[in-house]
């Protein structure tokens, strides 16, 4: 499982395996690992560039769900919502997938959003400041109980 989900929040983890025990103020107290995390996305699939290896591989087709990291070629990419696979390219599909290259995730109606997850809206980049399920008329120019405005 390459993340660890809080009460609030996703926290991408960099590590093999992820082992999780008791909890703290952030939610999880992670025992015997040196363990690196990231809520931003494209952070997280920087740092485990060249890894693909370690995931299962993204299926041809079937249903597939949301957070969910698979190896694809070599890279990986992070399913960022449920639906049934075809044969688009996660690397361009950025309203399924989210994959390294991606130098902008845009934010979009019906996904669930994680507390710290940070999205492209009308050119000015937002962090998720509650958990929710984006929608139309919450985008994050006009609703600032649920994004904040963050530097480029």
């Amino acid at each position: 499982m390459p993340y660890i989900r809080t009460e609030d929040a996703v926290r991408w983890s960099v590590g093999n395996p992820v082992v999780a025990s008791g909890v703290t103020q952030d939610g999880v107290t992670i025992t015997g690992l040196q363990l690196d995390y990231s809520d931003d996305e494209l952070e997280w699939l920087e740092s485990i560039a060249g890894m693909a290896n370690g995931f299962n591989p993204l299926p041809a087709s079937g249903w597939i769900e949301r957070d969910i990291a698979y190896g694809h070629g070599d890279d990986i990419v992070i399913v960022r919502r449920n639906h049934s696979r075809d044969n688009n390219d996660p690397v361009t599909d950025t309203a399924n997938y989210i994959a390294k290259n991606h130098s902008q995730i845009q934010w979009q109606t019906d996904e669930v959003v994680h507390k710290g997850l940070k999205r492209w809206y009308n050119g000015t980049r937002y962090k998720c400041l509650i958990a929710h399920i984006t929608e139309a008329g919450l985008e994050p120019s006009t609703t600032p109980t649920h994004w904040q405005e963050i530097a480029k």
